[in-house]
């Protein structure tokens, strides 16, 4: 159902009724036709009441429609603090999801930076134990050269012993 409302003879509401009651609110525009001031009365009636306007008696609106053009500002405030709220949520919502992408290519990033020096570690321990068996070997070898050095001295000792005897 389609509906008019006058508000201080100045702007007219127009707005639709749903089936539940609730108003939605469709255009405000400039009161400029009187059939739109006055749906209820014929053209006769709106002219008298122009006359009577005319010689300065104006008539008050009425407080029933004051305040449904009331209540319907209200709810178009409302519905304009809404979407205001909901555009503010939807950007920060892009904020967040953008800040959310950084944040996981960084966390992928390092997770491959994380891998690559795992492997690094893994080789230079790798490396690590090769050169400890290497210099394990050397050690082993030099203690071998040593006991034999020490053995031949004896021996060559005792030579020198039996020489000289």
């Amino acid at each position: 159902m389609l509906c008019y409302e006058i508000c201080y003879s100045v702007y007219v509401y127009e707005y639709f009724l749903c089936s539940n009651g609730i108003p939605h609110l469709l255009s405000v525009s400039p009161n400029t036709h009187p059939l739109l001031l006055h749906p209820d009365k014929d053209e006769e009636q709106v002219e008298e009441e122009e006359q009577e306007q005319f010689c300065g008696w104006k008539w008050p609106p009425s407080a029933p429609r004051t305040r449904a053009a009331a209540v319907l500002r209200m709810k178009q405030i409302a519905l304009d603090n809404q979407s205001r709220t909901i555009r503010r949520l939807r950007a920060q919502l892009a904020i967040e999801r953008r800040g959310l992408a950084t944040t996981k290519k960084e966390l992928e990033d390092t997770q491959i930076a994380l891998e690559a020096s795992h492997k690094v570690i893994a080789g230079l321990t790798k490396i690590g134990l090769s050169m400890f068996k290497k210099i394990e070997r050397m050690k082993a070898k030099n203690q071998k050269a040593r006991e034999s050095h020490v053995v031949c001295h004896q021996k060559f000792q005792a030579h020198i012993q039996e020489a000289e005897d």
